[in-house]
């Protein structure tokens, strides 16, 4: 398995270790901060959540195109954080680079609002 991911290079150890020990090739694509969300739960329970933004990764460009090249997969996985991490434009390109394998897209990012 392949993860190619954008955080701050501080955090890269941290955040990153245990998938790396657990066999994942990891490519980070350093960004100058890494996402950050703070969830609060209110009274109301799971239903009465408010999460709060307090750091915004650099969005995917071309850099993730050059990263995606010579690499082979059954399936890719577009799972962005927020709207415009991914321009649509880009989604298209990588998922020509890979023409046989699965694409999956999650929407949850591109949907969440600001």
């Amino acid at each position: 398995m392949t993860i190619l991911t954008r955080i701050a290079s501080r955090d890269e150890a941290l955040l990153l270790a245990d998938l790396r020990r657990a066999g994942a090739r990891v490519e980070n694509l350093p960004s100058a901060r890494t996402a950050c969300f703070v969830n609060a739960q209110g009274p109301g329970g799971i239903d009465d959540r408010v999460q709060e933004m307090r750091a915004e990764a650099d969005p995917f460009g071309a850099a993730l195109l050059q990263a995606v090249q010579g690499l082979s997969c059954d399936a890719v996985y577009f799972g962005s954080l927020l709207a415009g991490d991914l321009d649509a434009a880009l989604i298209l390109r990588i998922a020509e680079c890979f023409p046989r394998a699965i694409k999956l897209f999650d929407a949850q990012g591109p949907l969440r609002v600001r």
